[in-house]
């Protein structure tokens, strides 16, 4: 079995994002390697925005 080449596309602390010679994009939080086709990821990128929107929602103006 030949194994893909992969480029490493970000690095930080124990998350890994590497994009793979066959397309897919390997997302590794330490151990964990989750492989996902870049649409997926994608998603993936937007709901994790989204998710920190509001977590952290910008202040409301003060009414007075």
């Amino acid at each position: 079995m030949q194994r893909c080449e992969r480029r490493r596309l970000a690095e930080r602390g124990a998350f890994n994002v590497d994009e793979c010679d066959c397309g897919a994009i390997h997302l590794t939080i330490g151990c964990l390697t989750l492989r996902l086709d870049p649409a997926a990821y994608g998603e993936l990128v937007e709901a994790i925005a989204d998710s920190l929107q509001n977590l952290h929602p910008r202040s409301k103006p003060v009414i007075q």
